[in-house]
């Protein structure tokens, strides 16, 4: 039996595809970096870095792991994330800062100016932020949830491979 293989909860599943096999060693040892996600026949596993959404829809991430029935698998898809609040945040400060900045002009006021263009260039500040933060994530939808992971972690070829044997996994109790 390998080490991955002891991870599993019947001594009869068949590994059908591993996401993160470079990443395999450091789980191993307790000290994740990344995250490894082994398909079975009957199961997901997913053990190292695990994303959780909170109740306010933020995504916090922890070491531990997940598991799924393959058969309970509904979907699987990668999809960027980004920060609305930040990005409608930083727009109306341009905005605002941008009209203060034109009243100022008009009434002559050197101050309001120079407040009104510093929030211009906040504004554009957080726009570059929540541009560069940006998350692309691979997702595992279920009924009771989702497994997260960063897509970067991963190249495009392993993603879509991945996918593919998930595919072929759930279609087999279909």
């Amino acid at each position: 039996m390998t080490a991955i293989e002891s991870w599993f909860y019947k001594p009869d599943e068949k590994i059908l595809s591993i996401l993160g096999q470079v990443y395999v060693t450091s789980v191993l040892r307790g000290k994740p970096k990344k995250s490894v996600l082994v398909l079975t026949n009957e199961r997901l596993y997913q053990k190292g870095i695990v994303f959780y959404r909170t109740q306010t829809g933020r995504l916090q991430k922890s070491k531990g792991s997940k598991v799924v029935e393959v058969k309970n698998i509904t979907m699987t898809s990668i999809t960027e994330t980004d920060s609305v609040a930040v990005m409608a945040m930083s727009v109306l400060l341009v905005i605002l800062g941008t009209i203060g900045h034109i009243s100022a002009a008009l009434s002559g006021s050197e101050k309001f100016g120079i407040l009104s263009g510093i929030g211009v260039i906040v504004g554009l500040l957080f726009m570059l932020v929540s541009l560069v933060t940006r998350r692309k994530l691979f997702v595992i939808d279920y009924p009771d949830g989702s497994i997260l992971t960063y897509a970067r972690w991963y190249t495009e070829t392993e993603l879509s491979q991945f996918q593919e044997a998930i595919n072929l996994a759930i279609e087999e109790y279909i």
